[in-house]
């Protein structure tokens, strides 16, 4: 998962939340066997906080997140970005029966 949280620096809520409620949506996918494999998320916000209230690299749109998901996953984004497409694509067309 990769999300902005902003309400960290803004003192919403705290950084021990956010992986609460990730833990949360992990416990919830395990009966269909199903699990996020990693949190990545950006608790910066200009009007936060110090030492949250940043300009960061990690906040979408930036893809500092995306990167470090792809690094520690070990992911291949251009197989995953083609499978999605082609997903995508057989739902829309369908052959001729």
């Amino acid at each position: 998962m990769v999300t902005n949280q902003s309400g960290v620096a803004r003192g919403y809520f705290t950084e021990a939340f956010v992986h609460e409620a990730f833990d949360l949506i992990n416990q919830q996918l395990a009966p269909a066997q199903a699990q996020l494999d990693r949190l990545e998320y950006c608790p910066h916000h200009l009007k936060g906080v110090p030492p949250l209230n940043i300009e960061c690299a990690c906040r979408k749109p930036h893809p500092g997140m995306i990167n470090n998901t792809q690094t520690a996953l070990d992911l291949d984004l251009g197989a995953l970005i083609w499978q999605a497409i082609n997903a995508v694509i057989s739902n829309w067309v369908k052959t001729p029966e």
